[in-house]
């Protein structure tokens, strides 16, 4: 049973107490008199004998399919799919049935819902005798249904030979390409249909004919590991080295595919060298990977591309760095690696060697030095080796620098290696670099210096070095912050009081305020209380407010009762008129809490938003309902029950019309007036009369303290009318 239903009834017993009159229900409207049967339409009857006769059609019956017809059935109209009887005769290959249709004038060039004609249907369904009556009787053997395909490519796709050998025959465009640029003979590859290929060949169709992708039939072959027809093909001409739009050949694609064989056939000696495989590895990178030094000789001296990007994204080099092999570098290098090489065409994305070995190696980094590698070459981002050393790499990064590296030099984002090392735990690398030159004040793409980068990291040993080496603790970064906001950010107090001794302005501002702001914004009561003891203003002005109103609106409660402890004032409203015991409210469960430090701070608890609305008004309208304490905390602190906000509503009327019957009780019992009407006439009692139970409570103790049951609201409404609504 739904309990629900049952609310709204009790409601208006407890309204109907006080009533003197109420009106009769309206009398039950009268029984419908029983369906009048409708005699069939025209249309009805239409259908019906559709109906008959595709079923004799689709059955073959031609004795059924001529009464149909004499009885009047349409031979053209539609049935499902939008396919008439001649597409369902041509589909079950029932010629009879399909010539009786076309002599009662079926339309041999109508089209389905997919722009398919019966001769489409018949060549799916390798319907020959009913396909070659089609065409005499006038088919458009070149009709496209809706994917743009011709009978004949229909018939190649289904691999419907005999039908695929008659429409060449009677003349089908063996050339005609779909939307995609298919002809019937990427179609035969595609299928391994090698009588049908040569059937299409040999009536003209173009051997190297190209897809939109750039794929040839040979390509179609390859990736379906057709082996005879592809040697049909290079039979008849086809050029096995045509590149698709993704530059692969047919070769590449067999590859890819896994079939090591067709590949073979269709590649030449230079694709067997360097040709890749479904990994885009080539053999060299193969057998780099497994450290074969004797098959990376042999294929060096058969002539593999040494510089070839071909796995993991490395160069033949690269990789040799990665896997430690000094024996492999060696012969590569001899070889005619490029030392520098990035892979293939100098890709920006691929990490040069040198910069491998700056990471992993200071043997083969010293090695590839003596060789005559470029100290300063770029890597991904524009980074140098020394970048990729100053993460965590000393002894790379003290031989590169012994080498000529450049300290200074930026990578795409503009930052130094000193930015690297400034978030690096190795401590020595910041050293070595300053010891080399390293600008302390070089400010990268976002306008930070180094002393960003080592308090974002937190090491308080890198901000020392960089303090002592002249770093600017109140430079400004392009977004307006300066490293003491950084620190307050990162939450660190000792980092805090690190910048502060060495004159880092408290007061600053920036567009996120003053650093005080920042530190009540994210909670970071450790980095505040140091502000606040350096003497930063728990009152300063900001976009958003003062800190006091950051910290409330972002629930830190001890960063706000640091605040007030300091002097914040709780009754300096926010830029948007909310004071502060208003803003309180907003804290969910953090409610009580920030409600207590305010008041014991002096917070006026009569205080209004713009909308008239005191901190009552919006604990009672809160959701979910904050914990009664909250409610009565106020109230019990003086304040007015009876407040109404710029709606004429007092809390009671929010409490009501939320059902939220033990404040009710509670605002009741401090003298809450149950006859105040809001500006829509509407006392407590209205806002009680919902559907709910709790308000069905709140309806009762109202009536309890002699509300008024018929009082009426502006639109003339009693409680009563609005409960039965």
């Amino acid at each position: 049973m739904n309990r629900t239903r049952w609310l709204i009834p009790a409601m208006a017993l407890a309204l109907l107490a006080g009533c003197d009159k109420v009106e009769p229900p309206p009398p039950e409207p009268p029984t419908d008199p029983a369906p009048v049967t409708e005699p069939a339409s025209p249309e009805s009857r239409a259908a019906q004998r559709t109906d008959l006769l595709l079923k004799a059609v689709r059955i073959g019956d031609a004795e059924a399919v001529r009464e149909a017809l004499r009885l009047g059935a349409d031979p053209n109209r539609p049935g499902a799919l939008g396919r008439t009887p001649l597409h369902v005769a041509a589909a079950g290959g029932h010629r009879d049935a399909a010539e009786l249709l076309v002599r009662k004038r079926a339309s041999v060039l109508s089209a389905d819902a997919d722009g398919a004609t019966p001769l489409h249907l018949a060549a799916a369904a390798g319907r020959r005798d009913v396909a070659d009556f089609l065409i005499q009787a006038g088919a458009d053997i070149a009709a496209r249904d809706e994917t743009g395909q011709t009978p004949l490519h229909v018939a190649v796709a289904r691999k419907q030979a005999d039908v695929a050998g008659l429409l060449v025959d009677r003349g089908a465009e063996v050339n005609a390409a779909d939307p995609a640029g298919r002809t019937p003979l990427h179609l035969a590859a595609e299928t391994g249909q090698t009588p049908v290929a040569v059937r299409l060949l040999d009536a003209g169709a173009h051997v190297d004919a190209i897809t939109r992708q750039g794929w040839t039939p040979l390509h179609y072959a390859a990736r379906a590991n057709h082996t005879d027809v592809a040697q049909l093909l290079l039979d008849r001409g086809a050029h096995k080295d045509v590149r698709a739009t993704d530059g692969r050949t047919p070769a590449r694609v067999a590859l890819d595919q896994g079939y090591a064989d067709l590949a073979d056939l269709l590649a030449d000696a230079r694709f067997k060298l360097d040709g890749r495989d479904a990994d885009g590895r080539t053999p060299l990178a193969r057998a780099i990977e497994k450290r074969d030094e004797k098959e990376v000789q042999r294929l060096l001296e058969a002539g593999a591309d040494p510089n070839l990007q071909g796995g993991r994204g490395l160069s033949p080099l690269g990789q040799a760095v990665l896997a430690r092999h000094r024996g492999v570098i060696e012969r590569l290098l001899a070889h005619g690696a490029d030392i520098n090489s990035r892979g293939g065409e100098d890709r920006a994305d691929v990490i040069p060697p040198l910069a491998l070995a700056a990471c992993i190696d200071d043997e083969n980094l010293k090695f590839l030095l003596a060789k005559g590698a470029d100290v300063n070459v770029r890597g991904p981002d524009g980074a140098t080796p020394l970048h990729m050393a100053a993460e965590e790499y000393e002894d790379c990064a003290a031989l590169l620098l012994d080498h000529g590296a450049d300290p200074n030099a930026r990578d795409d984002r503009g930052r130094t290696p000193l930015h690297v090392a400034a978030a690096s735990p190795q401590q020595g690398i910041m050293a070595r670099l300053l010891e080399k030159g390293a600008d302390v004040h070089a400010r990268d793409a976002a306008g930070e210096t180094p002393l960003f980068a080592a308090l974002r990291a937190g090491h308080g040993s890198n901000i020392t070095n960089l303090l002592k080496a002249g770093a600017k603790v109140n430079i400004v970064r392009d977004d307006g912050s300066t490293p003491l906001d950084e620190a307050v950010y990162v939450g660190k107090g000792h980092l805090v009081q690190l910048l502060i001794e060495n004159g880092a302005d408290v007061k600053g501002r920036s567009k996120y305020g003053s650093p005080l702001h920042v530190a009540a914004r994210y909670g970071h009561a450790d980095a505040a209380r140091t502000l606040l003891d350096r003497g930063a203003d728990p009152n300063a002005s900001g976009d958003m407010g003062t800190p006091v109103h950051e910290a409330l609106r972002w629930n830190h409660g001890d960063v706000l009762g640091l605040l007030l402890e300091k002097g914040g004032d709780p009754n300096r409203a926010a830029p948007d008129g909310t004071p502060p015991l208003c803003m309180a409210t907003e804290s969910g469960d953090e409610a009580r809490q920030m409600l207590q430090r305010l008041l014991a701070a002096g917070a006026d608890v009569h205080a209004k938003t713009p909308a008239c609305q005191t901190a009552l008004h919006l604990l009672a309208a809160a959701a979910p309902i904050h914990n009664d304490d909250s409610v009565m905390m106020l109230v019990e602190r003086g304040a007015d029950v009876n407040a109404r906000d710029a709606e004429g509503r007092t809390a009671l009327h929010i409490l009501a019309g939320r059902g939220h019957w033990p404040n009710v009780g509670r605002l009741l019992d401090k003298g809450a007036d149950v006859t105040v009407c809001d500006r829509l006439g509407r006392t407590p009692l209205h806002m009680a009369a919902g559907s709910s139970e709790d308000q069905a409570r709140v309806a009762q103790a109202l009536l309890n303290r002699r509300s008024a049951v018929n009082a009426r609201d502006n639109e003339g409404r009693t409680p009563l009318h609005l409960a039965v609504a």
